[in-house]
């Protein structure tokens, strides 16, 4: 059997951010999900990560209700803490440090096994060389606790941050023992990367988010996409990757992001 048809194929709740928590786990229980990769970013949705750090057990419960409910189990955490791995005000390390602790006992209570952060960007305040290098201080403790968890902790490949590039999403891991990536397509074909290229990538992705793309927009409807799924699947297979492939269709930017869920889905499983 294909390995691509072994891997566990969730939806991620960035579908439905408009929605309470609740409602969005029906909406993808009833698509015919029986997979989820939770959205836990500060400011967004679906849990802020300031809240999930006083209380991680209580807020596992309230999740792991509203799981069973709907028949589904969480494959990953997309998260995101109220400030930046690259802050260097020690008052904001610290907030940092507690929250991203916050998710990894929550996801050690659910058994999810991976938990996904952003490794923040340069800015006019910090240069790219010494964001990374507070971003890699920043990851080498966070990896040490999720380690001390039996969580898996990776960084997204994600546009305009201090991954977006290859070489610098492979420094990342190198500098940091035990880091993973979570690696997302659609962000290479809006920036115009040669997407073959990204395969140094794949020996070390323990998450893969998926959904179609063109140049300069990493969303965009299945008909009106343009990345290779089928190279994807191909080079996931090649390195032999069986982790799961979270489906990541983004609410209010297109208008109805349903269809290409389904459409992805359909083509993940066949």
């Amino acid at each position: 059997m294909s390995l691509v048809l072994k891997m566990k194929i969730a939806c991620s709740t960035t579908a439905y951010t408009q929605k309470p928590l609740e409602d969005a786990l029906r909406n993808i229980a009833s698509l015919g999900f029986r997979y989820v990769d939770l959205l836990m970013m500060e400011g967004w949705a679906h849990i802020n990560p300031s809240e999930i750090a006083e209380t991680p057990q209580r807020y596992a419960e309230r999740v792991g209700d509203l799981l069973e409910k709907n028949n589904l189990t969480a494959i990953g955490i997309n998260g995101n803490v109220s400030h930046p791995l690259t802050s260097q005000a020690p008052a904001e390390i610290q907030r940092v440090q507690r929250q991203a602790e916050g998710l990894i006992q929550f996801a050690q209570s659910l058994s999810i096994p991976i938990v996904v952060l952003q490794p923040g960007r340069a800015s006019a305040e910090i240069g790219f060389d010494a964001g990374m290098e507070t971003s890699i201080r920043s990851l080498r403790s966070i990896v040490s606790i999720a380690q001390a968890h039996n969580v898996t902790l990776a960084i997204e490949t994600h546009v305009n941050s201090l991954a977006e590039r290859y070489d610098d999403a492979l420094h990342f891991v190198n500098a940091v023992s035990g880091l993973k990536l979570a690696y997302d397509p659609s962000h290479f074909v809006m920036a115009g990367y040669d997407l073959a290229a990204s395969e140094v990538l794949l020996p070390h992705t323990a998450h893969v988010h998926l959904r179609n793309a063109v140049r300069g927009n990493f969303q965009a409807s299945m008909e009106e996409g343009i990345l290779d799924f089928g190279w994807v699947l191909d080079a996931l297979e090649r390195n032999n990757y069986m982790h799961p492939i979270a489906i990541e269709y983004i609410d209010g930017r297109n208008t109805e992001i349903e269809p290409d869920i389904l459409a992805l889905k359909t083509l993940l499983e066949s």
